[in-house]
């Protein structure tokens, strides 16, 4: 065990690129409404570091609508390659108006336009999917495809991971970091 957990899971995610898994990035992101009912969807891993485990969506979404209710969510990233997976939960803060931009322009420009025609979640006609699809290429035909305002990120700054690895007759190992009030990180073994 690693005394920094963000050095162990990034770590761990270099391993399952390098282990060839499919969507190494993909986390299930679980959020709770105001009134406390759950929900979970899965969401793409743009950076992590230090600074928290950063991903993008529209923030008119359910899930942005949940998360201005309840700041707090987890992560859940699962290797089956590998059998690892790891959780990680606190508080969750918008990220800033150029991070936004940063990863909008980073985005392929059919994902860019997809974001400008139509909101994440809201009811849409079949028909109405491509007209806005087509309405939003025509209308950013030969220039830059402009971010809309809704469209950004959140850091999830994490005050605890818990780390699993699978081993034979189910003696996995589960190992949990805990920040403490001093920012530091503690860490123990927990039974499988």
């Amino acid at each position: 065990m690693t005394a920094d957990p963000f050095v162990l899971f990034l770590r761990w995610l270099a391993d399952a690129r390098a282990a060839g898994a499919a969507l190494p990035e993909a986390m299930a992101l679980a959020t709770a409404d105001a009134d406390g009912r759950p929900d979970a969807r899965m969401v793409m891993l743009h950076r992590s570091g230090r600074d928290g485990l950063v991903f993008f969506t529209d923030r008119d979404s359910a899930k942005g609508e949940q998360l201005r209710a309840n700041p707090r969510a987890a992560l859940l990233s699962y290797w089956r390659e590998l059998g690892r997976q790891v959780r990680a939960s606190g508080a969750i803060e918008e990220t800033s108006p150029a991070e936004d931009d940063g990863a909008f322009r980073s985005r392929p420009r059919d994902a860019q336009l997809a974001v400008v025609a139509w909101r994440q979640g809201a009811r849409i006609a079949p028909d109405e999917m491509e007209n806005a699809l087509q309405a939003a290429e025509r209308r950013f035909r030969g220039v830059d495809v402009e971010r809309p305002a809704r469209w950004g990120g959140y850091r999830l700054i994490p005050d605890r991971f818990v780390f699993w690895q699978e081993r034979p007759h189910r003696m996995h190992r589960r190992a949990e970091y805990r920040r403490a009030a001093n920012g530091e990180w503690r860490h123990r073994l927990l039974a499988p």
